[in-house]
């Protein structure tokens, strides 16, 4: 598993590294995809976790962070 994340991790920085700013920030990636590649190797604990980390990961969205980031200037 942690090899494939590895993997994974290094080829979405190959093709992250020949794209603008904006394209890499709107990347998303498929949960369910990743859920149903990975929880066969999960135990019972850790897919408790993961759903867990994946409701906290929701609650947080780009508005949040464009706060964050921005200001109102007049």
């Amino acid at each position: 598993m942690v090899r494939a994340a590895v993997q994974s991790y290094r080829e979405r920085m190959r093709a992250f590294a020949g794209m603008g700013n904006l394209d890499v920030w709107y990347t998303r990636f498929d949960m369910d995809e990743l859920r149903q590649q990975f929880a066969p190797m999960l135990s019972a604990g850790q897919r408790d976790r993961l759903a867990h980390t994946e409701k906290q990961a929701r609650a947080h969205d780009t508005l949040q962070v464009f706060d964050k980031l921005t200001h109102v200037s007049s």
